[in-house]
């Protein structure tokens, strides 16, 4: 899944339908890189797997930060309406994978198999994603 150019600049001069499509691109982005990570045959190679969440949860990242820039500062109303939507639908997306126990197993069942040849900040970030989805999962459940 390659990442598209840069175009962030060129996204918060365009419309709002543009800012939409840019967004839903991104959530589209996020959701095949989860469905990589589930598709991928046992035993899962941790790089793959990883680069393929860390794809995923980047897309949404980058979506974020756009639709917040543009609602925070953009002087079309229109635009700033527009990256309001863009951020409640990122979240709602962020929160339903934060929530999804697939994606923590998956991950957990990488990191169970070995972490081989990733190097120490692969293997903090994977366990701190471990832990931060099973907290979001935890208070899900209460």
């Amino acid at each position: 899944m390659p990442n598209p150019p840069p175009d962030a600049a060129r996204v918060l001069i365009g419309t709002p339908e543009s800012l939409l499509a840019a967004c839903r691109a991104d959530m589209k982005r996020a959701k095949e890189g989860i469905a990589a990570l589930y598709g991928m045959t046992m035993p899962r190679d941790p790089q793959a797997a990883i680069e393929a969440y860390d794809a995923a949860m980047g897309a949404l990242a980058d979506a974020a930060a756009r639709a917040s820039v543009c609602r925070n500062a953009h002087p079309d109303e229109k635009m700033r309406d527009a990256a309001d939507t863009c951020e409640q639908e990122v979240d709602a997306l962020a929160t339903e994978l934060s929530l999804d126990r697939g994606v923590h197993e998956t991950l957990a069942a990488v990191a169970a198999d070995g972490l081989d040849g990733t190097d120490a900040a692969t293997t903090y970030y994977v366990h701190k994603t471990l832990r931060e989805i099973g907290r979001a999962s935890c208070r899900e459940r209460v």
